[in-house]
């Protein structure tokens, strides 16, 4: 008999033409006991060839153990490789009822569903073949995500990610690499939504890829949607907790606060200028080179006023600012200056405008920042407390 070539170690994944290539690496240093059917079988499956020594292995395999499927499945390939189609599948169909968690099973059948185009039955095996090998998800969800563009794929693989299988967190990075399309990605995590809550990472996700985009208001509401009713309620038009009131909220469009050398910015409850709680930036007397504190926008064109409170108790030599940039670029748009440092720190309001350009714009950050120049202006010391603020078109 002829040496048949076999898919041992990769079966292609097939859709409109695009290739998802499943590495199965069986790798083996021990052959098992000296002898037997599990020897046998870890010899054949060393090799990515079936030789006529490993056909006769394989009925060798069935006569000790009838109901050893990985034998079906090298008779089903020897038969493939030959050219009786009709016999492969007979005989794979075997395989899988026999040996359903056999990976070199589920990459042959995977690989004739996708010659096929049969979606459904592709991603059968695939999902089966992501449960018994999870080493090979890394490898293989960012292929499946260069499918995503195909509402057929996305509709076939909705009810299996509903399912939730173990492998459904491996597939978020997948969805944000550069070879998804990111309508399609999004199209799908928006479908899981109406199926279900979306995992924390799953809706971080859907937001970044709206933000890509270019929808920064649709990922905000979908944002917005997913909190519960107590903290959506803190959101203003524009600006979401301006008084400070859910520290708890992080993420999305909430308040982002990054640790920074020489501050630390804390939730305070302590005689707010509004509500119940304030943030306090407390200084160290070190040099401060950021504040950390951020929160991304969805503005539509227009021009915007901003206000709030602040206590600055922290006698620094140049003012601090809330600033609000193009996400896309860092385009300044508008800079509002808080109160100068006092002798006799109170709540003091402040207020100024930021203007967003119809064009080139699409989604924005609010940023606290210092003013300081030298290095001696920006050593700081003491609290800035902050709250009350609001921001809303003019």
């Amino acid at each position: 008999m002829a040496r048949f070539s076999r898919t041992a170690v990769v079966a292609a994944l097939v859709l409109g033409g695009a290739a998802l290539a499943v590495q199965v690496a069986l790798r083996d240093a021990e052959l098992g006991p000296p002898k037997g059917a599990d020897r046998w079988m870890r010899a054949i499956d060393a090799d990515p060839v079936v030789t006529d020594a490993d056909v006769a292995a394989a009925h060798a395999v069935l006569r000790e153990r009838p109901n050893d499927g990985r034998a079906y499945r090298v008779l089903a390939q020897a038969a493939d490789a030959s050219g009786n189609h009709d016999e492969a599948t007979r005989l794979l169909g075997i395989a899988v009822r026999l040996a359903p968690r056999d990976r070199l099973t589920r990459a042959a059948l995977l690989d004739r569903a996708s010659a096929r185009d049969d979606i459904p039955q592709a991603l059968e095996h695939l999902d089966a073949l992501l449960r018994v090998a999870p080493a090979l998800r890394e490898a293989v969800l960012p292929e499946l995500g260069k499918l995503l563009d195909r509402e057929d794929v996305r509709v076939a693989l909705i009810p299996r990610l509903a399912a939730g299988p173990k492998w459904r967190g491996a597939l978020v990075p997948a969805l944000l690499v550069n070879t998804t399309p990111a309508a399609g990605a999004e199209a799908l995590l928006a479908a899981l939504s109406q199926a279900g809550t979306l995992a924390p990472s799953e809706l971080e996700a859907r937001i970044t890829l709206l933000q890509r985009l270019g929808r920064p208001a649709d990922a905000r509401a979908a944002w917005l949607a997913m909190l519960a009713p107590a903290q959506r309620a803190l959101a203003g038009p524009a600006l979401f907790d301006g008084g400070f009131e859910a520290p708890e909220v992080t993420g999305g469009f909430a308040w982002r606060i990054t640790p920074r050398t020489g501050v630390s910015v804390l939730p305070d409850d302590t005689a707010p200028a509004d509500g119940q709680g304030s943030l306090s930036l407390v200084f160290e007397g070190r040099s401060v080179t950021g504040l950390g504190l951020e929160q991304a926008l969805a503005l539509a064109p227009g021009r915007y006023r901003l206000t709030g409170q602040a206590a600055n108790d922290t006698r620094a030599m140049r003012p601090f600012a809330f600033e609000v940039v193009c996400a896309a670029n860092g385009r300044p748009l508008g800079t509002v200056e808080l109160p100068n440092a006092s002798l006799a720190p109170a709540w003091q309001p402040f207020g100024g405008t930021v203007q967003v350009p119809a064009d080139g714009c699409t989604g924005q950050w609010l940023r606290l920042r210092y003013l300081g120049r030298s290095l001696n202006e920006r050593i700081l010391s003491g609290t800035l407390r902050l709250d009350a603020l609001e921001l809303r078109p003019e």
